[in-house]
């Protein structure tokens, strides 16, 4: 009964023609409808806390809302997990393993710290990710996500985020995509609440991004900045959403856009922000889409200080890259670019 109704759900993927100017979809839903025709059942993995303390009970997860793959969450895998973080340090792994691999967590912050979720999938064919997080009132929290696709796999992971009255997030996110990756990321900024999002993707030969990243302010006098990153060596990525200032929002601020880092002539990155301001009332709406390269002039200034081409150069990439991480994330990064002589 599983395999047919997977093989139901592949049948019902379909590409959304029109959501590139330029291209026919960002997804090539064909990888996601051959790993569902192929899987003959959903793997179901529970979180493992490896540093830190949290609290992980199993429970029906709400409000997955619409998405292509929300029937494969609520027909075919039946538990969630609530995972509620109470170190100051937490890191929870959430293993994979061969085939189709799903989960659907909820992280509640109900104290201040910092949490790194990690999605390694090195093996698994398929992953499918839902990932409700919840910022309570007045809580300051770091939340950080590392998720590591296989060369051969692919991943899809939706985000949902509520900040709520108050409350101070700041969301790091690093992704190593594989032969396709589709992120959805959802947040809603409360009044006064303050949302400080960075999204970094590392695009290499033969991977496959597209990320949908959406904000929305409300209440009074909330606050969101949004970057997300595309660093290139090689392969197809496209970051795009709309951030948004609701009706209903006095004094908001709403920072929100995107910028490549070209490294390799290999890479094709595609960036398109939009933003919709409803209020009347606005403290800062902006946006912007950026390309850097590192410049003959950023190298010769930093060779007058002593420092060789190279080394010049890798300061310069990785300065970019990490600009907004804090550990244990951001050691994870530097340790990746190293690894790739980056």
């Amino acid at each position: 009964m599983t395999h047919a109704l997977l093989a139901e759900i592949a049948k019902d993927l379909k590409a959304r023609v029109g959501d590139s100017p330029t291209l026919k979809s960002y997804t090539d839903w064909e990888i996601y409808r051959r790993h569902l025709y192929s899987a003959m059942e959903v793997i179901a993995v529970t979180p493992v806390v490896t540093m830190g303390a949290a609290k992980i009970t199993e429970a029906t997860i709400d409000g997955r809302g619409s998405w292509e793959l929300a029937r494969l969450h609520s027909e075919v895998l039946t538990k969630g997990f609530v995972v509620e973080p109470t170190g100051s340090i937490n890191v929870v792994e959430i293993p994979a393993s061969r085939g189709l691999v799903a989960e659907t967590v909820e992280a509640r912050l109900s104290s201040d710290g910092v949490t790194m979720i990690r999605l390694r999938e090195q093996e698994a064919s398929m992953r499918s990710t839902y990932l409700k997080l919840v910022a309570e009132e007045n809580v300051k929290h770091t939340l950080q996500l590392h998720v590591e696709t296989g060369i051969s796999g692919a991943d899809y992971l939706v985000i949902d985020l509520e900040a709520l009255s108050g409350s101070n997030i700041s969301l790091q996110v690093f992704t190593q995509p594989g032969q396709m990756t589709r992120i959805l990321a959802r947040t809603r900024v409360s009044r006064k609440a303050s949302l400080g999002q960075v999204f970094a993707s590392l695009s290499t030969k033969g991977t496959r991004l597209d990320a949908v990243l959406d904000t929305v302010v409300y209440g009074s006098s909330p606050s969101a900045i949004v970057n997300g990153r595309i660093i290139g060596l090689g392969g197809f990525a496209a970051l795009r959403g709309v951030g948004r200032v609701s009706r209903d929002s006095e004094e908001a601020r709403l920072v929100y856009g995107f910028e490549a880092l070209m490294l390799s002539e290999d890479t094709r990155a595609f960036m398109h922000p939009f933003m919709e301001v409803y209020g009347n009332k606005v403290q800062e709406a902006r946006h912007y889409a950026k390309t850097t390269v590192v410049t003959e002039d950023m190298l010769f200034y930093l060779a007058t200080r002593g420092l060789a081409e190279e080394e010049a150069r890798r300061m310069i990439t990785r300065g970019i890259v990490v600009k907004g991480f804090e550990n244990p994330l951001r050691h994870v990064l530097v340790s990746v670019l190293e690894s790739l002589g980056v």
